[in-house]
């Protein structure tokens, strides 16, 4: 994920979708980036609701790893 932020977000999160079968990875690797810019909006910056989890537990990690990974699937 780091990797996708720091080096061109829309060509790497293409690459990505392009790598998990995606039938159009252009427009998912897109869609993936706005995901994620949106998400570290909602989690980060505190533009999220106040019933999420607290940053840094053990449950705020599961809950962005099944977002994240929900996000990736074709």
């Amino acid at each position: 994920l780091k990797s996708i932020l720091v080096h061109s977000p829309r060509e790497q999160a293409t690459a990505l979708a392009e790598a998990l079968g995606h039938a159009d990875p252009e427009r998912a690797g897109a869609h993936f980036t706005a995901f994620i810019e949106g998400l570290l909006f909602y989690r980060l910056v505190g533009g999220g609701s106040t019933t999420d989890p607290a940053p840094g537990t053990e449950e705020s990690l599961r809950d962005l790893t099944n977002a994240v990974e929900k996000a990736l699937r074709p």
